[in-house]
């Protein structure tokens, strides 16, 4: 079968978001980088999310699975709790830290999408249960249950799509979806603006009153980001030429590049405050991040260090899982 290139490219699309925005809120969440962030927030993790869904309907092997998620999620999130000085004595293995909860997240995703899958109106139900997740204030960071939940609708939601769905979505005139797209950011950037949607609930792990609202108040905010980012969605799947670039190869190892790429962007930053580098001005620090998200695309996308992650997690699945 031809490979189709428009989900690589996404993906690259996609993880280049997730690093420039991990590199740029180092410089602050506020004021306009707040508004770029939210632009961002706004569709990335959704639309990832909706990939896994689209490309988990083959049952995995458990060696697969764990391989891929629960290993790579204990190995590196504990090096990170080490690395930022957490005490022997406060390490919570159940506590998901930057960007390792999507591992955990995605293991549960995929072990009980078949069994929801078969729940009538689940992708509706889902968005409904995720809204609701946010009134409940001991969700959040726990074994990622709040992002599991709230989450779990984007991905239901492509596991839900088959490829004629996606054709079908393709064959709409391109020029509607670049005007809902333009929409949907045009909103996006209104409520950052106007102060409406806080920066944080597109992250959809506090609960409402964490963010300082009424539950009315957060259900009403969560279901229009549910609404912004599954429009955008439908447009970028229709707008993503389905072509092979010099980059798209990237999104076959986007995997990788997310796991390893906090072991770039925080050292660097790190560097730069112990050389007393300050950057205030937004357009340097723009630039800053977009040069830490190439030197981390350099080092942890290139074949090497993407071949080498993989034979590791071979290796110690292979130690820790038993053979058949």
């Amino acid at each position: 079968m031809k490979r189709d290139y428009s989900f690589d490219n996404m993906k690259v699309l996609l993880i280049t978001l997730v690093v420039f925005g991990h590199a740029l809120e180092e410089f602050g969440t506020t004021g306009k980088l707040g508004l770029i962030r939210a632009v961002i927030y706004s569709f990335h993790m959704p639309l990832f999310i909706f990939i896994s869904g689209y490309f988990s309907k083959s049952d995995a092997k458990p060696e697969k699975l764990l391989k891929t998620t629960i290993i790579p999620f204990i190995i590196f999130n504990t090096i990170w709790m080490f690395i930022q000085g957490t005490a022997i004595n406060k390490i919570n293995f159940f506590k998901p830290i930057y960007v390792f909860w999507y591992l955990l997240s995605l293991f549960f995703w995929r072990v009980t999408v078949k069994y929801f899958d078969r729940v009538k109106g689940m992708v509706i139900l889902a968005f409904f249960v995720g809204i609701y997740c946010g009134c409940i204030g001991e969700a959040e960071r726990f074994f990622s249950i709040s992002r599991t939940v709230s989450f779990f609708s984007y991905f239901i939601l492509g596991y839900k799509f088959k490829k004629e769905s996606i054709e079908k979505i393709r064959k709409i005139p391109k020029i509607y979806s670049l005007v809902l797209l333009i929409v949907a950011f045009a909103v996006t950037v209104y409520l950052n603006i106007r102060g409406i949607m806080p920066v944080k609930m597109y992250e959809l792990i506090q609960s409402y009153s964490a963010t300082k609202l009424d539950n009315m108040q957060g259900m009403v905010l969560r279901g229009t980001i549910y609404i912004i980012a599954t429009i955008i969605i439908f447009a970028l799947v229709n707008l993503m030429p389905d072509k092979e670039f010099p980059i798209t190869i990237y999104g076959q190892r986007t995997l990788c590049i997310y796991v390893l790429s906090s072991f770039v962007i925080i050292p660097t930053h790190r560097f730069m405050t112990k050389a007393g580098i300050s950057i205030e001005e937004m357009p340097i620090q723009i630039i800053v991040a977009l040069g830490i998200t190439a030197m981390t695309f350099i080092i942890t996308g290139n074949k090497y260090v993407n071949k080498g992650y993989n034979t590791l997690m071979e290796k110690i699945s292979s130690y820790l899982i038993k053979a058949k």
